[in-house]
C-alpha cells in the first residue's frame, strides 16, 4: 500500500480518500471523506473506527434544511411543522442514528426515514419508515447490511 499514514508534528496523519483502497493489508487506515469516518482494515474487512463500535460521541443536530442525511452517532431533532425526510447513512456495521420529533406534530406532519439505497431494509422490510407519533423517536442501528429499531 505504500506510504499509507505518517506521524507528523500534530499526531497521526491519515490519507483522505473518497473510497476504500482496493488492495489493503491488515492494519491499513484512512479517513473516508464520503462516510466522514476513520476506517481501518482489520481481519480482512474495512471497519469504521472513529466511533469505536458504537461507543463514540453523540451529536445533536437540528437541520436547517431538508431533506437531511443523518450521520453516524447523530440525534436528529426534526422540526415537524411540515412533513420532513431524513435519509439514513449506508448501514455500515455498528452505525447508530436517533431521529426525534422535536415539536410534537409528527402525527400530522410525518417524518419519512428514508433508506440510503433501494435494497437496504429497515426491520426486515425494503420500505422507508414513517415516524408518525407526536414527540416520537426512533433509534436505529446497522448490522452492516440493514437497519434495525432498538
Amino acid at each position: 500500500m505504500g506510504n499509507f499514514w505518517k506521524i507528523g508534528g500534530s499526531g497521526l496523519d491519515l490519507p483522505e480518500l473518497s473510497a476504500a483502497p482496493t488492495s489493503p493489508t491488515n492494519g491499513a487506515m484512512y479517513y473516508d471523506t464520503t462516510l466522514n469516518t476513520v476506517r481501518a482494515y482489520i481481519n480482512g474487512t474495512w471497519t469504521d473506527w472513529s466511533t469505536g463500535g458504537g461507543g463514540g460521541s453523540i451529536t445533536v443536530v437540528t437541520p436547517g434544511s431538508y431533506p437531511y442525511t443523518a450521520s453516524d452517532g447523530e440525534v436528529v431533532l426534526v422540526d415537524t411543522s411540515v412533513a420532513r425526510t431524513i435519509t439514513l447513512p449506508a448501514p455500515t456495521l455498528n452505525r447508530q442514528v436517533t431521529i426525534k420529533d422535536s415539536i410534537g406534530t409528527a402525527s400530522t406532519n410525518n417524518v419519512t426515514i428514508a433508506r440510503s439505497a433501494g435494497g437496504v431494509k429497515i426491520e426486515g422490510v425494503a420500505v422507508d419508515k414513517l415516524l408518525q407519533s407526536d414527540w416520537g423517536s426512533f433509534t436505529l442501528v446497522a448490522n452492516g447490511t440493514d437497519w434495525f429499531l432498538i
